[in-house]
């Protein structure tokens, strides 16, 4: 089935310089980060509609998918469960590169120059989820080597777990089920460097 509109929102990214929705443009196949005067405050996913998209005039090289629109409204339909997860491995990133295209947890702002994305869809072979003094970290294999990203809210882990959460039982009781698929993003720049971030697991 095809979809009704071609923007899909996928997730929220929070951050002192403001809020920008990650939107899948299904007619592309590509990751955006929207920012609009005022924005929906649905949880995702959701359809869009979205009235005068445009890219920035002087875009930030951390955050080369940068879009900003007029007005960004939510539809009543909500997508398929089906077609999320056949859009979510179209999108899915190579593992012949690190999560988000550059090794490390965090990366250094003037290392960015506009050429590799933001943003990424990670499918999670053995994803666990496991506290930390900052809060819960998403641990999974990605290429052989075992990676943690930090969730960027508490609440994708459902029940904050005291110990990890691996097993299909316990993903069952934190979330519901076992995620399949992690949005992942760069921060904004803050004292000069982007982080790794989870910010939805799907």
């Amino acid at each position: 089935m095809r979809p009704i509109t071609r923007f899909l929102l996928l997730g929220r990214i929070d951050s002192s310089l403001g809020t920008e929705l990650v939107v899948a443009d299904c007619a592309s196949g590509r990751l955006l980060r929207l920012t609009a005067p005022e924005l929906p405050q649905d949880a995702p996913p959701r359809w869009l509609q979205i009235e005068h998209l445009a890219s920035e005039l002087d875009p930030d090289p951390a955050r080369p998918e940068q879009y900003g629109a007029k007005l960004v409204t939510t539809l009543p339909k909500l997508p398929k469960r089906r077609y999320l997860v056949k859009l979510l491995r179209s999108l899915q990133a190579s593992e012949s590169m690190p999560p988000l295209f550059l090794p490390g947890p965090s990366v250094a702002y003037s290392r960015f120059s506009g050429t590799s994305p933001s943003l990424a869809i990670l499918g999670l072979n053995d994803p666990v989820i496991s506290p930390s003094p900052s809060g819960p970290v998403l641990g999974f294999r990605w290429s052989e080597i075992s990676h943690q990203l930090p969730l960027a809210s508490s609440a994708l882990a459902g029940a904050t777990p005291l110990q990890p959460v691996a097993t299909v039982k316990q993903w069952k009781t934190a979330r519901g089920s076992t995620p399949r698929f992690a949005l992942a993003a760069f921060s904004p720049p803050s004292d000069g460097y982007c982080k790794k971030w989870v910010i939805a697991l799907y």
